[in-house]
């Protein structure tokens, strides 16, 4: 496998970013690889996936590249008083790594997977663009946002407003993901959802809640728990799952 970090220019962000992407050493299919687009959580950045798992040894013999793109702490979404991090991680990223990479288009093999902060970004590309995912997976994810907000310390309650704004705003600008998910109506055209939890994580009520609406909203969704935090020790072990979970 070849690890590359790789500096561009996003004219979306209107600077240059960094992400880090991992290329079987191989000749591609004739559309590409076969791509997983892996996402960091709050804390971590581009390097995150790399630094603290396996994640380089567990896709070596499975024909798969890795695209880990740097969010800052932007939960994936156009920030009402920040950047618009929703179009960069949707739109721009596949665009840009498509150009320069040999990676499919195909929506058979493509998936979003990430942790905490990632996994609710995973999952907001899966409900929001289901045509382009064959599967996504959430680990510890942040997925009930409009519960988190109220909880939050002093300072992240401040930085997560300055992300999402007020809940009007939050709804008006598809950020809800139990809203997306009560408002599916044809679950067979979304992409399977791979969602995992330690039973110790902050997160758990959050993954319930998810969870519960999925189920309702007839999405085809397989759940993962264990004994576990919010910890890369956790994550480690259920990435493994989830390549599995999507044969690759």
């Amino acid at each position: 496998m070849a690890l590359l970090e790789y500096c561009f220019r996003s004219e979306t962000l209107g600077q240059h970013v960094m992400a880090n992407i991992i290329l079987p050493e191989c000749e591609p299919p004739k559309d590409g690889f076969p791509t997983l687009w892996l996402l960091h959580g709050l804390s971590d950045n581009h390097k995150s996936w790399c630094r603290s798992s396996n994640i380089e040894k567990y896709v070596e013999k499975r024909g798969l590249a890795v695209v880990m793109p740097d969010a800052y702490r932007s939960f994936y979404t156009n920030m009402q008083s920040g950047q618009r991090y929703w179009d960069y991680i949707a739109e721009e990223i596949p665009y840009i790594m498509r150009r320069t990479f040999r990676l499919s288009e195909n929506r058979k093999d493509n998936f979003a997977a990430g942790l905490s902060m990632g996994g609710y970004g995973a999952f907001k590309l899966g409900l929001r663009y289901p045509e382009r995912y064959a599967a996504v997976g959430s680990l510890s994810g942040a997925l009930d946002i409009v519960n988190r907000i109220p909880e939050s310390d002093t300072a992240l309650y401040t930085e997560m407003r300055n992300i999402f704004g007020d809940e009007e705003i939050l709804e008006r600008d598809g950020g809800n993901l139990l809203s997306l998910v009560n408002a599916v109506e044809e679950p067979e055209k979304y992409p399977r959802f791979y969602q995992a939890c330690g039973t110790e994580d902050f997160l758990y009520m959050d993954n319930q809640n998810f969870l519960s609406a999925a189920d309702a909203a007839g999405l085809d969704i397989t759940y993962e728990e264990s004994r576990g935090d919010h910890n890369w020790i956790f994550w480690d072990e259920y990435i493994q799952k989830f390549l599995n979970f999507i044969g690759k």
